[in-house]
Formats: structure tokens, sequence, C-alpha cells
């Protein structure tokens, strides 16, 4: 009765909740990597319902009390992945597909040199991290890297981190695909002709042999953990072998990456020494029954992997057959990419349409080689997961036939004591049958009850806690805003402070050297007016008595006054001072015209309208800086103009001013005694070297022959408050404020410069800035980019 009990009670529970679970729905659900292979054993939340979990094929079911719809929240628990993204179509049979695969700490790569051919056993860091497992590259030129905590994929790329063999590789040698964790590595020498890779198979299973013990023409080698051999030596391949415990079966050897493998096989071992005839001929007969016995199970035990090795061998050959094909793809695409290199360094007349076609043509086959060879990794990576798994059903199929064999056996007696329990069987059901219903109807109300009961509960006490949880993070965040907010303030603050004192100091060191000059300047043609006006009072009193004498001459006194007026007019020398009048006037009208020369140049040089784009005669305003630094060069400084007549030039104007300022009066300092500047204006520009549309670029030459600059400085000149000068001469920002202003009109500064011989210093400018996306910018804005 028990038995019976136990038997039925599920049953008419699973009936009954059949009927109750009707009212339900289900979601059936999917969790696959980004290869589409399915996830075994993840565990899946969506939005607010109970977990799930995936099966051998990925896929997962949930119950649900609505009408499945697009979920809002999903959450995939597995150790080492992450979720990628989740896809819901309503047409499909499983309607909810979520990718999931291993987070950005897993990166793939290849290394190659400049010339296309593979850097084999190249030894791949990261820069100021450790690696817990060193990484090299094989004899493709891949690698595989786990990178260490603290740092992702795209985080080592964008800081440039990657070190091949212990160097630093430039940016631009960098190609990642962000998506796929993939990296390409270019080194820009060439591998050394006689450096060889070697590395050992073992030619039965062609699995690396590692810690091999060898000699090559008398010298001892190891191989490595992974079977790699590092060898510089000329005519590797025609040197002798000698391997400990192994006999050489074949070399092949790769010319073009000087890649050597070595196929050996074990040395097979010395026969046992003979026993006697009476005990050998015990051993052979034992061998033979062993055979005999054993036979049958080996062939029964392998039939499945003998029906199946053609199958097995036919697509590892077609593996190989796309390897070898894909190898001969990217040493086509290298060699096209060598070829298009080769002409862009070495063909001096290719127009920049040509060098523009050629750039785009080397950039799609880059990008070709590497969706080639992140192809065939994916392809093959597939392959040999389904190989995998198949061998896995095959193995399965054998143990699942052998369990069919044991339960057949069993099967006979079981029937045996089946049909006795039958018997026994009939005759209890009838009295089983009203016991049951009674028990069955007030388990099923209980049992229902319970569930509904548990269902709420934990509902409930999950939206709590989530509730919960949701509120901590919220005052964490608002916390953290906060704190950011307030550390920006600051900071925002004291970059102001820095700004305005940084501009302040600059434009005081300026005035400070304009100022002498100016008053210098200014103070000589006064002195010219001035000195005229005294004298010239003195000449007009004297006319004004010689005229009021010739004033007193009537008709009848003309004969005694006439006499005494040529008298005066001799002796207050008459035709002298009317000389002097004219000398007196033309000083004047000099020192005025001086004046106002000086006046002029400092509008221009002063531009009030410095913060509006405006079309400006360069020319002129090299003139005007001219005038106001003249008392700095004058009587030792010869300045030779070489102007052009370069077209009018969109600009802030007065912002170009302080430009020609600070690079004039450094010519000017540099040269200690007598010398030359040397100031040249040419359109188009002679060294913007295509960078400007239809050469549309003027260009300034300011050349001194002063003590010019040191080579170990020359990089430094440009940084904010990097000075040569003595304390208190300059404040190191005038070049830094220069570079600033020039690369806010979208132009460039070169500087050649030669000890003891003087510096040039080359200023590139559009013509139509507005053409080059200049945003206007105040001048306190160009202290920014300090």
């Amino acid at each position: 009765m028990n038995r019976f009990f136990i038997i039925f009670i599920p049953l008419i529970l699973s009936f009954y909740s059949g009927k109750i679970q009707a009212q339900t729905f289900i979601l059936r659900g999917k969790v696959v990597r980004q290869n589409l292979s399915p996830v075994k054993d993840a565990i899946v939340y969506i939005d607010n319902y109970e977990a799930a979990k995936s099966d051998a094929n990925g896929e997962f079911r949930l119950v649900i009390p609505h009408e499945p719809a697009r979920p809002k929240k999903v959450k995939v628990e597995m150790t080492g992945f992450e979720l990628k993204t989740f896809n819901y179509k309503t047409t499909e049979i499983i309607p909810l597909e979520i990718v999931i695969d291993v987070p950005s700490k897993n990166v793939t790569g290849i290394v190659t040199y400049k010339n296309g051919k593979k850097a084999i056993n190249a030894l791949i860091e990261l820069k100021g991290f450790p690696i817990k497992d060193t990484a090299r590259t094989d004899k493709l030129g891949y690698f595989k890297m786990t990178l260490p905590e603290g740092i992702d994929f795209a985080t080592a790329v964008s800081r440039n981190l990657f070190m091949v063999n212990g160097i630093e590789i430039a940016k631009e040698n960098i190609r990642p695909v962000i998506n796929n964790n993939f990296v390409q590595i270019r080194l820009l020498e060439s591998p050394p002709s006689s450096l060889f890779t070697l590395v050992v198979y073992d030619n039965k299973n062609k699995n690396k042999v590692s810690g091999l013990k060898l000699k090559i023409d008398d010298n001892s080698y190891t191989t490595d953990n992974q079977g790699f051999l590092k060898i510089n030596k000329q005519n590797l391949p025609q040197s002798i072998f000698e391997i400990e415990g192994y006999t050489l079966v074949n070399k092949v050897l790769s010319e073009k990456d000087n890649f050597l493998e070595l196929y050996v096989e074990k040395t097979s071992n010395p026969l046992p020494p003979p026993s006697s005839n009476k005990n050998s001929k015990e051993n052979k007969d034992s061998e033979k029954e062993t055979v005999v016995q054993e036979k049958p199970i080996l062939v029964k035990k392998d039939t499945l992997k003998s029906q199946f090795a053609p199958e097995f061998s036919n697509i590892l050959n077609e593996m190989e057959a796309n390897r070898r094909e894909q190898e001969e793809k990217n040493r086509k695409i290298a060699s096209e990419i060598e070829k298009i290199q080769y002409r862009i360094a070495s063909e001096t007349n290719i127009t920049p349409e040509q060098m523009q076609l050629l750039k785009k043509d080397l950039a799609t086959l880059e990008k070709t080689f590497m969706e080639n060879d992140y192809a065939y990794r994916r392809n093959k990576e597939q392959t040999e997961n389904l190989l995998s798994k198949l061998k896995e059903v095959i193995s399965q199929k054998d143990s699942l036939n052998k369990k069919i064999e044991s339960i057949s056996i069993e099967k006979d007696s079981l029937e045996a004591q089946k049909r006795a329990i039958e018997k026994q069987k009939k005759q209890a059901e009838i009295d089983f049958r009203t016991k049951l219903l009674t028990i069955s109807g007030v388990s099923i109300m209980l049992a229902i009850l319970l569930l509904v009961v548990y269902v709420f509960s934990n509902r409930i006490n999950k939206q709590k806690k989530e509730l919960e949880k949701t509120k901590i993070q919220l005052e964490e965040k608002i916390r953290e805003v906060e704190n950011k907010n307030f550390q920006l303030n600051k900071a925002l603050e004291d970059l102001k402070k820095a700004q305005t004192q940084l501009v302040s100091s600059e434009k005081m060191a300026s005035l400070g050297h304009l100022t002498a000059g100016i008053a210098h300047e200014i103070n000589n043609p006064v002195n010219f007016t001035h000195s005229g006006a005294i004298s010239l009072r003195t000449d007009f009193n004297d006319l004004i008595q010689i005229l009021e004498k010739y004033r007193e001459i009537t008709p009848e006194n003309v004969a005694t006054i006439l006499p005494l007026a040529k008298e005066l007019e001799k002796k207050l020398s008459y035709p002298e001072i009317r000389n002097e009048i004219d000398e007196l006037l033309t000083s004047v009208k000099r020192g005025a015209e001086r004046t106002s020369e000086i006046v002029k140049s400092l509008r221009t040089f002063a531009r009030l309208d410095e913060d509006t784009l405006k079309k400006t005669n360069i020319e002129e305003n090299l003139d005007a800086t001219l005038t106001m630094l003249h008392n700095q060069y004058k009587e030792r400084i010869e300045i030779i103009k070489n102007y052009n007549h370069i077209p009018y030039v969109e600009c802030f104007p007065g912002q170009l001013n302080q430009v020609f300022m600070n690079i004039l009066l450094n010519a000017i300092q540099a040269i200690k005694g007598e010398g030359k500047i040397y100031l040249t204006t040419s359109y188009p520009s002679k060294h913007a070297n295509g960078k400007y549309q239809d050469k549309d670029a003027v260009e300034i030459s300011i050349k001194d022959t002063g003590v010019g600059i040191p080579d170990e400085i020359k990089n430094n000149i440009f940084e904010p408050f990097f000075t040569t000068k003595d304390v208190g001469v300059g404040t190191g920002l005038g070049l830094s404020v220069s570079f600033g202003i020039i690369e806010k009109h979208k132009g460039e500064i070169k500087v050649f410069s030669e000890v003891g011989k003087g510096s040039e210093f080359v200023i590139i400018l559009p013509v139509n800035s507005s053409n080059q996306s200049i945003s206007q910018r105040s001048s306190n804005q160009v202290s920014q980019i300090i």
C-alpha cells in the first residue's frame, strides 16, 4: 500500500498542477557566446522573476504569470563571462537570445615586421604592469594573453602600453579591433637574416616537445616550455642535429620568416634479455591468450571511433589546407602592403591625389589582412569546438551501448518480477483508490495554499531587498557626485587664477620691453618740435622789428626812415633769419611726421579689434612691430626686408602682433653685437607639406644672425616658463603664448637653428581661417593652451 501511495500521489499532484499552470505562460530563451556556441549552467535573471538555469544546449524556460513581452532587465551569472547583449524576436521558436562572452581581459593579436613577415616567439608585455603568464607569439605570429587586474583592453590600447621584446611600440603601429579584443602590432625593424626560430614536433601526434635537449654542430641547446628555441646561426638548416632520446624524421624550413620545424620520433627501447625457454613459451602462450581475450573487447570498444576516423582525418586535412590557403593569402596581402609602403617611401614624384589613393589602398589591405586573420581564427575555433563535441558524443554513445547491454540483462529478470507485482497490484488498486481520493484532495489543497503563500512572500522579500539595495546605491552615487562637483569647482577656480596670472605676467613683460623704447622714439621728434618752436619765436621777433620799422615809413619821412630800416635789416641778418625759418619749419614738420608715424604704428600694433576675425595686411603689421622695437636694435642691427606682397590673411591681428613682437624681441636679444635680421614673406608657403587646401597658405620667415639654439633644448623652447635668459630678463612665456596663438589660427611654427650662425622661425598661416574651422576665442582662451 505504501508503495502505491508513493507512486500515485505525485501523479495526481502533477495532474492538478498541470491544470493550474495552464493559466500561466512559458518564456523560452537561449544563452550563447559571440560565436553562437551554447553556454551551459548559466544562471539567468529576467526582470523580477525567478532565476533559470541553461541546459547543455544553452536553453532555459521560465514560467511567468502573463504573456511574454520584451524583457526590461536581463542579468547573467557565469564565472568568467559577462553580458554582451540580448535580442527578443517573437517570430522565433526561442524568442529570447542572450549573448555573453569572456570579459575584455583576454587579448589576442598578431605581431608582424614592416616587411609583412611574422614575428615568431616574440615576448609581449605591458609597460608598468606585471603579467602572470608570459605571452609569446606562435609560428604564425599570433599570441594570447590575459590582462592584469585594474586594466582592460581599451585602456591598454589608448595608453599605448604594449611592448614587444622589451621595446615600446609607437601608437601608430598598433591597430586594435576593440569589439573582438584583437590587436595588430607592427615592428619597424626587419628580422635578422641569421636569427632562426626552431620548434620541435612529435611526428606521431604533431605536439610540441618542450624541454628537449639537442646538439647543433656540437653546441648544446634546450627548447623552452613551449617547444621553441631562438638561435642566431648562419646556415642552420644545413647543420647536424643530435637529439637526446629521439630520431630526426623531417625538417621543414619557412625561408620567409626563418622558421625551422623539426619532426622527431622516440628511439625504440632495446629488447629485454632472453629468459629460459620454458618461461618464454609460457609468456608467449599468455600473450596469445591475452590477445585473444582482449581482441573482441578492443574491436567492440573502438567500433564507433574506427567508423568516424576517416571523417576526422578529412576534417583535419581540410583545416590544414585552409590554414595553408590562409597563410598564402596573408603572404600575398603582406607583399602588396610592402610594395605600397616601398612606393610611398621611395617615389618622390607622387601627387597628393595618388598619395591619398595609395594610403587608402594600404588601409584597405591592412583591414582585409586583420579580417582574414580574425575569420580564420574564429572558423578554426568553431571547427575545433565541433570536433571536440563530436568526439564527446561518440564516447558518450559508446558508454551508452555498454549500459544498454547491461540493462538488457537486467531487463529479463525485472520482467519476471514485474509480472508477479502486477498480479498483486490489481488486487491492491481497488482498496487503494478509495483512500487515495480523500487524501489526494486534501493534499492538493494544502499544496496549492503553501505554493501561493511561498510565491507571494518570496516576491515581496525580493522586491524589498532590491529597493533597499537601490536606495543605498543612489545615496552613494549622490555623495560621489557632490564630492566630484566640489573638486571640479575648486580645480576650475585654481585654473582661472593661474590663467589670469600667466597672461598678466606675459603682458607686463612685453609692456616693459616696449615702454622705454616707445618713450625714447616719441621724445626725439617732440624735442625737434620744441626746440624749433623756441628758435622760430626768436626769429619771428626779429622779423617783427624789421616789419615795424618799414611800417613807420610814410611819403614824408621815407628819406630818413628807409635808411634806418635798411640798417636794422642788415644788423639783424635778415637773409640768415629767412633761411633759418625754412630749416626750422622743415625740422618741425619732420618731427610731427615721425610722431604721427609712431602713433600710427602703435595703433596698428595694439589693434583694439584683436577679438574680431578680419582680413589683415601681415607685412604692414610686421613694419608696425619693427617701429615699436626700433629703440632695441637701432645703430647695431640691420633689418633686411624681402616682402613679396602676400595676400591679406583672415586672422586676429592683435594676437599676431604679439607673436611677431615675441619672436623679433628674441631675435634682437640673441644678437650680442652687430648683426642682421631678415624678414621674408612668401605665397604660397614652401613648408606647408600639402596640409592646406590648394596650397592656400602664406609663410612669414624671421631669421637672425644670433647665437642660435642648441639641439638639446630646441624641443623645449615652446614649453611654458622655459627660458635661457637671466633671472628677471624673461618670463619663459613668450614662445609658449605664440605657439598657442598660431595653433589657434590652425597654423604652424617651424624652427631651424644652428649654433653660432643664428635661428630662423617660419610661421605658416592659412589665408582663409574660416575654411580651416577656427572657432573665435578671446585672448584669455589663448592662455588655456599653456
